[in-house]
């Protein structure tokens, strides 16, 4: 017999106040235990608690509620920032990297790391810049006898940061340590960025350990250790099918292992979420910044005090995504931002579907629980292809090599995050107004 972890859950339906009466649910994190982990202040041991609410009152949400989490979030504050960024320059003849460093520090007091090719091409990377950093440093370059710039930005790396407020410093490590994973849980599982950034082979989202370097899993991956389940999942999906439609599936389809629960594994809250790869122009990840690895290339890493550390998305531009997101020029870093805000930096919350009208399915908890939104969103575009497969002769009726994208296609099954995407806007506003003007 299949179990799950959750049971199927009964959800009043009558008014208003009985959302009083609606079960709470709880969801328990995920942690990679690891024999040099870094210190931590609290043990990252997260369990979500989320309300049942209703969902938005239209035609794609009909017959569907809302997962709520209770995590207060006016204990958070919010900020962004530039965490990196790469400028391009040129020399006339070969420089030392090291050289060209020490003559940076010694007219502005700018910390850099310089690298370059035969041809005279060089990158310089400045850690945590402001705007009158990179202003400084463009007329440092441009007085140089022979090296010179023209502003235009190699790479960059925003990262959007929540931390506890300052007075559980002061008051209690520990408690503040336990506030980050729990927000740290809370973005992981509803961050999900359009699937242009990572729907695409080896850009999937995945979990990994330390700091996205150690070995990792995607998110969704049907794996031969959960067989057995994965077979009886398909016995019971297959039998319904057939009680229901009068219908039966000759082969394994694509979208019922992205409907099948055990093919998802849950993110570990301790590692790192990442979507997309190292390899392409744009590149996520969500963690609990513990170490600074800004210079591990170069052999240094930094465990971060209490007041450090934090919970954060980070987005790594390069290429393509430069020009995309309006980022090829220091000059136009607060245009850019004002991009990221308003298309990259979304959160979602899941609605699930009520069979009878009035009880959530322990097949759909099972399903948030391993993959956040994302498997949300996964299994019901999944759903709309076997509703498709399964009304292929009906008139009117798309099926799947025949889709046509709508807008909310990207996003199907999700709710928008209203209060925590506006918390997330205000930060990057707030940096966007920083690095309005670079002259």
């Amino acid at each position: 017999m299949m179990t799950t972890a959750f049971t199927p859950l009964l959800v009043p339906t009558l008014t208003p106040s009985s959302q009083l009466q609606r079960p709470r649910i709880r969801f328990p994190g995920s942690v990679q235990r690891s024999q040099d982990e870094p210190d931590y202040f609290a043990e990252p041991d997260v369990t979500s608690t989320y309300a049942i609410t209703d969902a938005p009152r239209q035609g794609r949400f009909e017959n569907r509620v809302t997962l709520t989490p209770l995590l207060n979030l006016s204990l958070y504050s919010f900020n962004a920032r530039v965490d990196f960024m790469e400028i391009k320059a040129k020399s006339r003849t070969q420089v030392s990297s090291a050289d060209l460093s020490k003559y940076i520090w010694s007219r502005s007091y700018i910390r850099t790391t310089v690298s370059g090719d035969a041809q005279g091409k060089l990158i310089i990377n400045v850690k945590k810049p402001m705007r009158w950093h990179i202003k400084a440093l463009i007329k440092c370059l441009n007085d140089h006898p022979i090296v010179e710039t023209e502003g235009e930005i190699n790479a960059i790396q925003v990262s959007l940061q929540a931390n506890a407020d300052r007075a559980y410093f002061e008051a209690d490590p520990t408690r503040a340590e336990q506030e980050r994973w729990a927000l740290t849980e809370l973005l992981s599982r509803h961050f999900l960025p359009p699937s242009y950034t990572w729907d695409f082979p080896g850009g999937q989202p995945r979990s990994v350990y330390d700091d996205g370097i150690g070995v990792g899993h995607f998110l969704w991956k049907p794996s031969a250790q959960n067989g057995v389940k994965q077979t009886e999942w398909s016995r019971a999906h297959t039998r319904m099918i057939r009680e229901a439609r009068d219908v039966e599936y000759h082969e394994q389809l694509e979208f019922e292992t992205r409907l099948d629960p055990w093919n998802y594994h849950q993110h570990a809250v301790n590692g790192t979420t990442c979507f997309g790869n190292r390899a392409c122009a744009l590149m996520f990840k969500v963690m609990h910044r513990i170490k600074d690895t800004q210079d591990l290339k170069h052999g240094k890493e930094t465990i971060l005090d209490n007041q450090e550390r934090r919970a954060c998305v980070e987005a790594t531009l390069r290429g393509d995504a430069l020009r995309r997101h309006s980022l090829t020029h220091c000059s136009h870093v607060g245009a850019g931002l004002r991009k990221l805000r308003k298309e990259l930096f979304k959160f979602w919350l899941p609605t699930v579907r009520l069979t009878q009208g009035c009880v959530v399915s322990a097949f759909e908890l099972e399903r948030f629980q391993r993959g956040g939104v994302y498997a949300v969103r996964q299994a019901a575009l999944a759903a709309r292809e076997r509703e498709a497969y399964l009304n292929r002769r009906v008139r009117g009726r798309r099926f799947e090599r025949k889709w046509r994208r709508e807008a909310n296609d990207d996003h199907d099954g999700l709710q928008a995050f209203s209060y925590l995407n506006k918390r997330c806007a205000d930060a990057l506003r707030r940096a966007e107004g920083s690095w309005a003007r670079l002259d």
